[in-house]
């Protein structure tokens, strides 16, 4: 098992701030969603083929650490421009970055996967592939996102251009649209084979709503 995987868990079972004098005050005990939240991911550690990854994905929503709008792109585009130059242990190094923060970001396990299998690790190289493809199925089975009602459900905006990349669309412009109560980014996506355009719907009620919390 990827060390990485196993730090995670002990990261996200100590209450923030522990082991810093200077954190003392900020110590918080940590929640019953952070928990339900850390039990789902042992399960995705023992089995990752049997996991129910919408309810991970709608869990960690739920968690205190939960935080859509983290920005790693800088990090995401070194990542995958080492895989591109097959420079494999700099992409698992950048990986493991975004990962420590987010294990639920299906880009980077899809990079953990691609380089593990590269350096003749066929065990990690599964496991990332499992939880990626189990990710992926989860946002791809959550709607079609050909309209607001059957629009696909996203924790998170980059879930949005990883399902375009893994379905052959090319990403274009980004709308983000009220209707009926609801949040969503309305995309325009053109076919990479066919050169087809298409416009694609995802609904952002959780980032959007956790935003408004977190802001207002």
């Amino acid at each position: 098992m990827d060390a990485l995987i196993v730090c995670l868990i002990i990261l996200l079972s100590v209450p923030a701030g522990c082991g810093s004098q200077s954190d003392t005050a900020s110590l918080r005990p940590i929640t019953r969603p952070d928990s339900v939240y850390v039990a789902l991911v042992r399960q995705v550690l023992s089995a990752p083929q049997e996991c129910d990854y919408a309810e991970l994905r709608m869990a960690y929503a739920k968690t205190s650490f939960y935080d859509p709008y983290n920005p790693k792109d800088t990090i995401s585009m070194i990542m995958r421009r080492a895989v591109i130059q097959k420079k494999y242990s700099d992409a698992l190094e950048n990986a493991r970055k975004i990962l420590t923060t987010n294990f639920l970001d299906a880009r980077a396990h899809l990079i953990c996967s691609i380089s593990y299998r590269a350096l003749g690790d066929t065990v990690k190289s599964a496991f990332h592939d499992a939880v990626a493809r189990g990710l992926i199925r989860s946002i791809y089975n959550s709607g079609d996102g050909k309209s607001f009602q059957t629009a696909f459900v996203v924790i998170a905006v980059p879930e949005e251009y990883t399902l375009l990349e893994v379905l052959g669309l090319r990403s274009g412009e980004q709308i983000l649209i009220e209707h009926e109560g609801s949040s969503y980014d309305r995309l325009k996506a053109v076919d990479i084979n066919t050169s087809d355009t298409l416009t694609v719907y995802f609904n952002v009620d959780i980032p959007i709503r956790w935003a408004d919390n977190r802001y207002r």
